[in-house]
């Protein structure tokens, strides 16, 4: 017996905002936690892991990590340092 993947996995918002993002945050710091859900009964269907897929513009890319397991959002590198904090982030399931 297999176990099936009859539902897919979706996220509870379709965007996220972190808009109070200030440029002192430290790296490790928490920014915002991305939710998702799976209606798949039971099995390994129902684990769901996170990962930036995306960034714009590229320069970016190691701003923000995501945490596979719990969709948690940290700083990576001291805000301060970033020049322009208006970036968009694609994280997928």
């Amino acid at each position: 017996m297999q176990d099936r993947n009859d539902y897919t996995p979706e996220f509870d918002r379709n965007t996220y905002d972190a808009d109070d993002l200030i440029e002192t945050a430290t790296p490790g710091q928490e920014v915002i936690q991305v939710v998702a859900v799976d209606n798949d009964p039971e099995g390994i269907n129902t684990q769901i892991r996170y990962t930036i897929t995306a960034v714009s513009p590229a320069s970016g890319a190691d701003i923000f990590y995501v945490w596979p397991e719990t969709g948690i959002v940290t700083v990576r590198r001291a805000l301060s340092t970033v020049p322009n904090l208006e970036s968009r982030y694609t994280v997928s399931i």
